[in-house]
Protein backbone atom coordinates (compact mmCIF):
# COMPACT_ATOMS: atom_id res chain seq x y z
CA UNK A 1 0.00 0.00 0.00
CA UNK A 2 2.72 2.46 1.10
CA UNK A 3 4.68 1.87 -2.46
CA UNK A 4 1.27 2.42 -4.22
CA UNK A 5 1.05 5.69 -2.87
CA UNK A 6 4.72 6.69 -3.54
CA UNK A 7 4.14 5.75 -7.38
CA UNK A 8 0.68 7.73 -7.04
CA UNK A 9 2.74 10.43 -5.45
CA UNK A 10 5.50 10.24 -8.19
CA UNK A 11 3.31 10.57 -10.88
CA UNK A 12 1.04 13.14 -9.64
CA UNK A 13 3.83 15.37 -9.28
CA UNK A 14 5.76 14.49 -12.70
CA UNK A 15 2.26 15.16 -14.21
CA UNK A 16 1.99 18.77 -12.26
CA UNK A 17 5.72 19.40 -13.24
CA UNK A 18 4.94 18.75 -16.73
CA UNK A 19 1.41 21.19 -16.74
CA UNK A 20 3.76 24.08 -15.25
CA UNK A 21 6.67 23.35 -17.85
CA UNK A 22 3.85 23.06 -20.73
CA UNK A 23 1.76 26.33 -19.42
CA UNK A 24 5.13 28.21 -18.98
CA UNK A 25 5.88 27.36 -22.87
CA UNK A 26 2.44 28.21 -23.77
CA UNK A 27 2.70 31.56 -21.98
CA UNK A 28 6.03 32.37 -23.63
CA UNK A 29 4.76 32.02 -26.56
CA UNK A 30 1.28 32.84 -26.87
CA UNK A 31 2.59 36.40 -24.72
CA UNK A 32 3.36 38.46 -27.67
CA UNK A 33 0.13 37.42 -30.07
CA UNK A 34 -2.56 39.31 -30.80
CA UNK A 35 -5.58 37.68 -31.90
CA UNK A 36 -8.80 38.90 -32.12
CA UNK A 37 -12.18 38.31 -34.00
CA UNK A 38 -13.51 41.12 -33.92
CA UNK A 39 -10.65 43.51 -34.80
CA UNK A 40 -11.42 47.45 -35.87
CA UNK A 41 -8.96 50.09 -36.26
CA UNK A 42 -9.02 53.40 -33.68
CA UNK A 43 -7.25 55.90 -34.97
CA UNK A 44 -7.20 59.63 -36.24
CA UNK A 45 -9.31 59.87 -39.63
CA UNK A 46 -9.14 63.21 -41.60
CA UNK A 47 -11.82 63.74 -44.59
CA UNK A 48 -9.95 65.32 -48.08
CA UNK A 49 -12.29 67.03 -49.89
CA UNK A 50 -10.81 68.27 -53.40
CA UNK A 51 -10.55 72.00 -54.42
CA UNK A 52 -10.82 70.50 -58.13
CA UNK A 53 -12.06 67.24 -59.57
CA UNK A 54 -9.84 64.88 -62.15
CA UNK A 55 -8.43 62.16 -62.19
CA UNK A 56 -5.38 61.18 -60.20
CA UNK A 57 -2.39 60.10 -62.54
CA UNK A 58 0.08 59.88 -59.23
CA UNK A 59 0.68 59.60 -55.42
CA UNK A 60 2.95 61.13 -53.63
CA UNK A 61 2.31 59.02 -50.46
CA UNK A 62 2.46 55.92 -48.92
CA UNK A 63 -0.44 54.08 -46.19
CA UNK A 64 0.32 55.39 -42.47
CA UNK A 65 2.63 57.32 -43.58
CA UNK A 66 2.98 61.11 -41.70
CA UNK A 67 2.12 64.12 -43.96
CA UNK A 68 3.29 67.78 -43.63
CA UNK A 69 1.38 70.57 -44.20
CA UNK A 70 1.16 71.89 -48.20
CA UNK A 71 3.11 68.47 -49.03
CA UNK A 72 1.46 67.19 -52.13
CA UNK A 73 -0.99 63.77 -51.60
CA UNK A 74 -1.94 63.52 -55.06
CA UNK A 75 -0.69 64.61 -58.51
CA UNK A 76 -4.25 64.99 -61.15
CA UNK A 77 -4.21 64.78 -65.13
CA UNK A 78 -4.02 67.98 -66.50
CA UNK A 79 -5.08 67.14 -69.89
CA UNK A 80 -9.22 68.43 -69.13
CA UNK A 81 -7.59 71.88 -67.79
CA UNK A 82 -5.38 72.15 -70.89
CA UNK A 83 -8.40 71.13 -73.22
CA UNK A 84 -10.51 73.98 -71.23
CA UNK A 85 -7.63 76.14 -71.56
CA UNK A 86 -7.28 75.39 -75.49
CA UNK A 87 -11.61 76.17 -75.79
CA UNK A 88 -11.48 79.34 -73.54
CA UNK A 89 -8.15 81.03 -75.51
CA UNK A 90 -10.42 80.06 -78.78
CA UNK A 91 -13.48 81.80 -77.79
CA UNK A 92 -11.55 84.36 -76.58
CA UNK A 93 -9.56 84.98 -79.77
CA UNK A 94 -13.12 84.47 -81.82
CA UNK A 95 -14.10 87.39 -79.04
CA UNK A 96 -11.25 89.81 -79.89
CA UNK A 97 -11.66 89.27 -83.65
CA UNK A 98 -15.77 89.95 -83.63
CA UNK A 99 -15.09 93.26 -81.88
CA UNK A 100 -12.33 94.55 -84.16
CA UNK A 101 -14.63 94.07 -87.36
Amino acid sequence: MNLFLSKYKIAFITGMVVVIIVGFAYWLWARNRVSTDDAYVDGHVFIITPRTSGYVSQVHIDDNKFVKKDQPLVSLDSTDYEVALAQAEAQLSDSRSTLAC
